[in-house]
Order: C-alpha cells, then sequence, then structure tokens
C-alpha cells in the first residue's frame, strides 16, 4: 500500500465517520423542532406527547 493510497483510505474513513454522526444529528435536529407541529396534528396534549415520546 502506499502512502497515496492510505492517505486516500484514511480520508474515506473520515467521511464515513463523519456522515455516520451527521445524518442522524440532521433527523434528529428536524424531528425536534417539528414535535409542536407533530403535536398539535395529531391534537395531542403535552403530557400525551411525553408518552408518547417515552
Amino acid at each position: 500500500m502506499t502512502a497515496q493510497t492510505s492517505r486516500r483510505a484514511l480520508q474515506l474513513r473520515l467521511w464515513a465517520l463523519f456522515m455516520f454522526f451527521f445524518i442522524p444529528g440532521l433527523l434528529m435536529a428536524s424531528w425536534a423542532t417539528r414535535t409542536p407541529a407533530i403535536r398539535d396534528l395529531l391534537a395531542l396534549s403535552t403530557a400525551e406527547m411525553g408518552i408518547v415520546l417515552f
């Protein structure tokens, strides 16, 4: 394995690790900001929404 090949492999691994955390973080952030709208859509009280999330 040459230095260039190992550098490319390292870059791919770093990119995969970044995406491994970025995608779930993005999904969680978009879900968290939409919970009030989802609660209203389902006509739930705050307590009922808490039970749904638990």
